[in-house]
């Protein structure tokens, strides 16, 4: 607890010594066309926007200046696409880039000390986050609910793992278990979070 209220104030001592402008990191959105009409998110595009993942099936492929593209209300999705894409943020202020050096090194610093109590809290937490500590009913919703998110993000990516499972608890007709899946989407790893219901015999899952 000492340890975690130290790294804190040590961050926030660092946050507050950074320049007023910093970059903003990339955003993601969920837009889809509804009815196989076209539809409208509305987001900041001065920046670049890409497909990040499809979520609709070959009947609603994702293409894009034809299903999907943006403009100045936002971005536009036709013709039953669904996906998530990715926004690129431009820096905050007169619209033109400024030096980001001391941001760089601030986030450099924070990140090193973020990577630090990650380590440590992973490595008194590793037995936890492996399901190395459930046993009987428990590790057999555990497993049974890691393998039907493997399943499912199997659909949206190659060699689909389970990240970690975060907890299993019991409930009234079996296991709640919650927990991470991974998948390699192209060229980038992608993590969504799943809930699963094990009522003893099958595995509800559902991913974020």
């Amino acid at each position: 607890m000492r340890v975690g209220l130290m790294i804190t104030a040590t961050i926030l001592g660092l946050w507050g010594a950074a320049p007023p402008t910093v970059a903003l990191a990339d955003s993601y959105v969920d837009c889809s066309s509804s009815g196989y009409g076209r539809n409208y998110c509305s987001v900041n595009t001065r920046g670049r926007v890409w497909l990040d993942q499809q979520y609709s099936n070959d009947r609603g492929p994702c293409i894009e200046n034809q299903t999907w593209g943006q403009d100045g209300r936002g971005i536009w999705v036709d013709r039953g696409c669904r996906g998530r894409f990715r926004v690129e943020d431009r820096y905050s202020g007169g619209g033109k880039d400024k030096d980001n050096t001391a941001a760089v090194v601030g986030g450099l610093l924070i990140g090193g000390l973020l990577l630090g109590a990650l380590a440590a809290n992973s490595k008194n937490n590793s037995d936890n986050s492996s399901g190395s500590s459930w046993t009987g009913d428990s590790r057999r919703a555990v497993d049974s609910c890691s393998n039907e998110a493997m399943s499912q993000a199997s659909r949206y990516g190659s060699r689909a793992r389970i990240d970690r499972i975060t907890s299993a608890r019991a409930q009234n007709r079996g296991y709640s278990v919650q927990g991470y899946v991974a998948a390699d989407v192209g060229p980038r790893t992608v993590t969504y979070s799943f809930d699963c219901d094990f009522d003893g015999r099958y595995a509800n899952v559902e991913l974020n």
